[in-house]
């Protein structure tokens, strides 16, 4: 985790670009029940999760004076959505994070919401962790309001999405990842429109998914935002390119 805990720095370019709209309503039903299945595909992969009850389905992982809850401040459906707050200064970090059998590939779609502008690189809402359990690729919002992917094992970033996202707003985030020989990479969607790709050429299967801020973060500035509708498919949603 070293190479983000660095004043929160993953590489990546500054582009302009123009602000993107809220999420268009998903094709796929947010049903808050939950099928997770083996890595030969025997099973449908399914994971969804609208934060209308408790945090049971993860573990809830806070430095001492941050948060992950349940908060009914804002909401992309229903009435709850889930609220990180994490303090400036030293180590901060709060996040969920769920397990699931090892697989190849997996897809992550959920809704992101910031009130204030961000001043600093400000948060990595999603971390995908390999199933030997090192931090395998991450999606950093940065102070441009863009977003990009990255390896931690091999330092790569595909540098900042063009693509903006505007404060006080619900924003839709797609995340691909493949393990799978052949094919290694992650993609990124914003408001529905492509806007990263990362290619890595090394195989690798994942089991665990974190939604929040990661460990081993100093904060520059306290940061508050919000999570809803967090889903895990086998395949790519059909609403997407």
């Amino acid at each position: 985790m070293a190479a983000l805990a660095a004043a929160c720095a993953f590489p990546g370019s500054s582009p302009s670009g123009a602000d993107a709209g809220g999420a268009a309503d998903s094709a796929v039903a947010i049903d808050a029940s939950t099928t997770d299945a083996s890595a030969d595909g025997s099973a449908p992969f399914r994971f969804v999760d609208d934060f209308e009850g408790d945090l049971g389905a993860w573990t809830v992982v806070v430095a001492p004076d941050d948060e992950a809850s349940v908060s009914t401040s804002f909401s992309n459906s229903g009435v709850q959505s889930l609220r990180f707050t994490t303090d400036d200064g030293g180590e901060s970090f709060a996040f969920v994070r769920r397990t699931f059998p090892a697989r190849r590939y997996v897809h992550i779609r959920y809704y992101f919401y910031f009130e204030e502008e961000p001043t600093t690189q400000w948060v990595v809402p999603i971390n995908v962790r390999s199933d030997d359990g090192e931090l395998w690729f991450g999606s950093a919002f940065y102070a441009n309001r863009g977003m990009d992917i990255y390896n931690y094992v091999a330092n790569a970033s595909s540098g900042v999405s063009t693509v903006r996202l505007a404060p006080n707003t619900w924003h839709q985030v797609d995340v691909e990842v493949s393990g799978v020989v052949g094919d290694t990479r992650a993609e990124l969607w914003l408001n529905g429109v492509f806007a990263r790709r990362l290619n890595v050429p090394i195989a690798r299967s994942f089991d665990s998914i974190e939604i929040g801020m990661p460990e081993d973060q100093v904060a520059a500035d306290e940061r508050e935002f919000f999570v809803d509708d967090v889903s895990f498919f086998a395949e790519r949603p059909s609403d997407l390119p």
